[in-house]
């Protein structure tokens, strides 16, 4: 015979109307988890109030989480290059004072600039990178380039004078002229096959405000 605590282990503590009335409010990555915060307020015996709480503060930090990972996307940001992937163990020396104050972003509202410099495969990008997923975190407009490609879209847009995204040579300069973060990687790097530019850093936009560049 079944006892009342087993049958109601396998009734589905969400009722079908109760389903209807949270897809329609847009809410439906909330039944994920509201099984489980419901028998957790049974459990704890907690309030109505702080049960509404618990469940809009998780239906809050994943919109957060949602949201800054499609602006990390957008940026063009690696999501694998983060602080915490960052191996603290590396033999790389660096100033750690300087990159703590670098973490802090108080150079962006500065208007300064940070260059990051190293031998090869010393993880310049990646700490480049890093910076990128704090500023999209805080919603700093940001972007992430190579320099070739940034300076062959900023070349191709001076010659037709065209800063429109809709134009195939104006949409990331646009959205280089937006960014306050725009962290431009493997400046001065030529290509080692074919006929690669010799890249130099072109004049500045006419619309781009100050800001600060990594």
């Amino acid at each position: 015979m079944v006892n009342k605590a087993a049958k109601d282990a396998l009734t589905d503590p969400i009722s079908a109307d109760m389903k209807k009335v949270i897809r329609q409010l847009k809410l439906s990555p909330m039944l994920d988890t509201l099984p489980e915060r419901l028998a957790l307020a049974r459990q704890q015996h907690l309030s109505h109030a702080a049960f509404l709480e618990l469940v809009l503060a998780d239906e809050a930090t994943r919109r957060d989480t949602s949201s800054a990972a499609r602006r990390a996307r957008a940026a063009g940001l690696d999501p694998a290059m983060r602080i915490a992937s960052w191996d603290d163990h590396a033999t790389v020396r660096y100033d750690r004072t300087v990159w703590t104050d670098l973490t802090s972003l108080r150079f962006l509202g500065a208007a300064h600039g940070a260059v990051i410099l190293g031998a090869v495969g010393v993880g310049k990008t990646h700490l480049a990178t890093a910076l990128g997923h704090i500023a999209v975190r805080r919603r700093i407009p940001t972007l992430m380039l190579r320099a070739d490609a940034m300076f062959k879209r900023l070349r191709a847009s001076r010659l037709d004078n065209s800063t429109d995204p809709s134009q195939s040579s104006g949409w990331r300069t646009e959205a280089a002229v937006e960014a306050e973060a725009c962290l431009c990687v493997d400046i001065g790097v030529r290509r080692r096959c074919g006929r690669g530019p010799r890249y130099a850093p072109p004049r500045r936009h006419p619309r781009v405000r100050p800001s600060a560049d990594t």
